[in-house]
C-alpha cells in the first residue's frame, strides 16, 4: 500500500509570548497586547490568578525543560531552596513497571519530546498508548465528532434513573431481577445530576476514586490508573453517560489531549475501540502502604472522606454550584451496590460484548482497503466503522 505523506503548511508563527509588566498587571489586561510592529500575547502573572488556579500553578512548580527532563529520568526535585534532587521509585498507583512523575503535561504541551523522553527511560508502552490514541483518533470519524465509535454499546451501562427496576425486566431469568434490584437500592430518590455532582466532588465512597477527583481538582491532574477506576465508576457503577466524564476531565486535566481523553472515555464506556478495562473493581479499598498513604492525602485520616473529609482535598475551593456537594455523606449503595451493578451488566451480556471488541478488534474503512473486496464495503465511507471483526456493523447486538 502506497502511503502518503501528510504534508503541513505553516502559514504563520505564533506571535512572541512576554511576561506582563506591572502597569498591565494593574490595570488587570488579561489579553493581547498590540504595537506598532506585532501582537505579542501577554503572560499573566501568577499572582494576577485567582486563589484556585493560583495554587495549582505553584503546586506543579517549574515548567521548563530541565524539570521535563528529570522527571522523565525518574528524578524529581524538591522544593527545598537547595534544589536537592531525589530518586522516585516505581508507583502502585501506576501501570506495573511505569513510574508516576507527573510527566504527561510536560509531554501533552511540548515541554519534551517523545523521543527524549524515551531516551531518558520512560516506559516506551506509556508513550505508544499516547501514540496509539492520536492514530485512532485520526483514523475514525466517530471519535473526532465525539460519537460512540459502536453505536450498538453506547448506552449499554446508562441505569435508567426515571425506572430504577426496569434493568432487566426483559429477561426471563428471576435471578438476574434479584441483582437488578439490589443494584438499584438506595439511589431511587438520587438524581442523575446529584451522583454526578457527588462524583466530582470526590464523595462516592470510594476511596481511590474520591482521592483521585479531588486531586484533579486541586492539581489538575491524576494516576492513570486512578482515572480508569474513577471512570469505571462514574459510567459501570453510577451509570451515568461517558460524554459526561469525557467533559469534565477537559475542563480540568492540564494534560488534556482530545484524543487520548475521547479514546479513554470511549473506552470506559465500553464503546470503544479497546474497552479492556471492562468489570475492573473501581469500588476496592486502598491495597498497600502507598495507596493508603495516597488516600489519606486527600480525603484524609482514617480515610473519613465522606461527607468533606480532613485531607488536603477538603480544601479545596470548588465552583459555587459544587461546593454543598463537597460536604454531603453520599449513598452506601454506590459502593455497596457496585458488585450487583457488575452482575447487572454481565448478565445482560455487556462485559461478554466488550471481551469480544477487544479480542477481534473495530474493523474501519480506509482507502488501504480499496481493492479488497473481501474486507471492505464500499457503502461505508472512509473513517467509519465497518464491523467487529468479520460481523458487520448492522449485524451487532449486545
Amino acid at each position: 500500500v502506497d502511503f502518503d505523506k501528510p504534508i503541513w503548511e505553516i502559514s504563520s508563527l505564533p506571535p512572541p509570548m512576554h511576561t506582563m509588566d506591572d502597569d498591565v498587571v494593574s490595570n488587570n489586561v488579561l489579553s493581547t497586547t498590540t504595537t506598532s510592529s506585532s501582537s505579542m500575547m501577554m503572560i499573566p502573572r501568577i499572582e494576577t490568578f485567582p486563589t484556585w488556579a493560583k495554587q495549582l500553578l505553584s503546586d506543579w512548580g517549574d515548567i521548563n525543560e530541565e524539570e521535563a527532563i528529570l522527571r522523565a529520568t525518574s528524578i524529581t526535585i524538591t522544593t527545598t531552596g537547595d534544589k536537592t534532587r531525589t530518586a522516585s521509585v516505581a508507583s502502585s498507583l501506576a501501570e506495573k513497571g511505569s513510574e508516576n512523575t507527573k510527566l504527561s503535561p510536560y509531554l501533552r504541551w511540548g515541554v519534551i519530546s517523545p523521543q527524549r523522553a524515551s531516551k531518558a527511560g520512560v516506559r516506551t508502552r506509556d508513550l505508544l498508548w499516547r501514540d496509539w490514541s492520536r492514530v485512532s483518533y485520526g483514523l475514525l470519524n466517530s471519535l473526532r465528532r465525539g460519537d460512540a465509535v459502536l453505536e450498538f454499546m453506547d448506552r449499554s451501562c446508562r441505569r435508567r434513573f426515571d425506572s430504577p427496576r426496569s434493568e432487566l425486566n426483559d429477561s426471563n431469568n428471576d435471578n438476574n431481577n434479584n441483582s437488578s434490584n439490589m443494584s438499584e437500592q438506595g439511589t431511587t430518590s438520587t438524581s442523575e445530576d446529584e451522583l454526578f455532582n457527588l462524583w466530582c466532588v470526590g464523595n462516592t465512597g470510594s476511596h481511590l476514586v474520591d482521592a483521585g477527583m479531588r486531586q484533579l481538582w486541586n492539581e489538575g491532574w491524576m494516576p492513570r490508573r486512578i482515572r480508569l477506576l474513577s471512570a469505571a465508576c462514574l459510567v459501570e457503577g453510577l451509570g451515568i453517560d461517558w460524554k459526561r466524564g469525557r467533559d469534565w476531565f477537559e475542563r480540568t486535566l492540564v494534560d488534556h489531549d482530545a484524543a487520548i481523553n475521547e479514546v479513554m472515555w470511549q473506552n470506559a464506556g465500553l464503546c470503544g475501540v479497546d474497552p479492556f478495562y471492562s468489570g475492573i473493581a473501581w469500588e476496592a479499598p486502598p491495597n498497600g502502604w502507598e495507596e493508603e498513604e495516597y488516600a489519606e492525602k486527600w480525603i484524609g485520616s482514617g480515610f473519613s472522606g465522606s461527607g468533606g473529609g480532613s485531607g488536603e482535598g477538603s480544601l479545596a475551593v470548588w465552583p459555587s454550584y459544587l461546593k454543598t456537594w463537597a460536604t454531603k455523606v453520599p449513598p452506601l449503595q454506590i459502593v455497596d451496590g457496585a458488585e450487583s451493578r457488575r452482575e447487572v451488566l454481565r448478565a445482560k451480556g455487556v462485559y461478554k460484548a466488550a471481551r469480544t471488541i477487544g479480542n477481534a478488534g473495530v474493523r474501519v474503512a480506509w482507502k488501504g482497503l480499496a481493492n479488497n473486496n473481501s474486507a471492505t464495503n464500499n457503502s461505508v465511507e472512509e473513517g467509519e466503522v465497518m464491523g467487529v471483526g468479520f460481523v458487520p456493523v448492522h449485524e451487532l447486538r449486545i
